[in-house]
């Protein structure tokens, strides 16, 4: 069976041209690879690697899916991210699974950092998967919840009837993956299909990415209700509370400062929490300043996807 690989790519040659390579050195050879790429010149080093090329004009990650899916010729369409190196025997895993059974429709696994390549800031952020990687394999809600873009495959037949949709900046896969599950298709979820997966280098990049996907997440709730989590809620409600209590008087002082106490209890305990987990405490400080700006990040998205800016 041919499968598409599919690599959506924005600004990242360097990231680029270590997945492609990565790609060419897979065993398994009946394959066909796509670049999506937001620039003409990113056409020049997808054919460094005989792949094709495909422009997204609209420049948004869901387009860039959509147009990859479309043009995609395997009978499996398998996506992987520019800052994602396979495995040799990545493509020959997800062949056996869909060769080996044929209800499936998406399946995909893990995604971890390669440590000789990461650096302190990338290895402190990577503590927060840590705890949240499976041991074993999930199928149905548990799989649609866990499969992720950057290391995912599914059988063509669902873009007969399903797309990406094209206007989201982010969380373009739960989308899908909810009207998947919604519609009764069979999802697994292997921990033993690993990609490596290069993290955020610095904190303005880690920002940058959760505002996307606070902001992304209001326009899926819009869509799907079943898709708003108690997460959301909370940290739309933290921000808000946060803001009524500075802005006006309906904090007393001495609530104001409890409020302020029990923000800072909860930045201060959770890093705690997680690297408890993992057992990496020296990486404390550091996680401390990712969570405080992932989460003030995301409720600004929240609230920016609310008031439509």
């Amino acid at each position: 069976m041919k499968i598409s690989v599919i690599i959506p790519t924005k600004d990242y040659d360097e990231g680029l041209r270590r997945c492609l390579t990565s790609i060419s050195k897979q065993d398994y050879k009946n394959k066909e690879i796509i670049v999506v790429g937001t620039k003409e010149e990113t056409s020049k080093i997808a054919k460094e690697f005989g792949a094709k090329f495909f422009l997204d004009k609209a420049k948004t990650i869901g387009n860039s899916y959509s147009v990859g899916a479309k043009n995609a010729k395997g009978g499996v369409v398998a996506f992987l991210d520019d800052d994602c190196i396979a495995l040799k025997n990545w493509l020959t895993k997800i062949n056996k699974e869909f060769e080996n059974d044929k209800d499936l429709m998406a399946f995909g696994g893990e995604d971890i950092i390669d440590e000789k390549r990461s650096s302190y800031f990338q290895t402190a952020l990577f503590q927060l998967d840590i705890p949240r990687i499976y041991k074993s394999i999930v199928y149905g809600k548990r799989a649609r919840d866990k499969l992720r873009a950057c290391n995912i495959a599914y059988r063509r037949s669902v873009f007969s009837k399903f797309d990406f949709n094209k206007d989201l900046i982010s969380l373009q896969e739960p989308e899908l993956h909810h009207r998947l599950y919604e519609s009764g298709a069979k999802m697994k979820f292997d921990p033993s299909i690993i990609v490596y997966h290069e993290r955020r280098k610095n904190i303005k990049s880690v920002f940058k990415q959760m505002y996307r996907n606070g902001k992304a997440k209001i326009a899926v709730i819009g869509m799907h209700k079943k898709m708003i989590a108690p997460y959301d809620i909370l940290m739309f409600l933290s921000i808000v509370i946060s803001l009524i209590s500075v802005i006006s008087l309906t904090f007393t002082s001495r609530m104001l400062t409890y409020w302020v106490a029990l923000l800072l209890l909860y930045f201060i305990l959770k890093p705690v929490i997680i690297l408890m987990k993992t057992r990496n405490m020296r990486f404390y400080f550091t996680l401390f300043k990712i969570v405080f700006v992932r989460e003030l990040a995301y409720a600004l998205g929240l609230i920016s996807g609310i008031f439509g800016k």
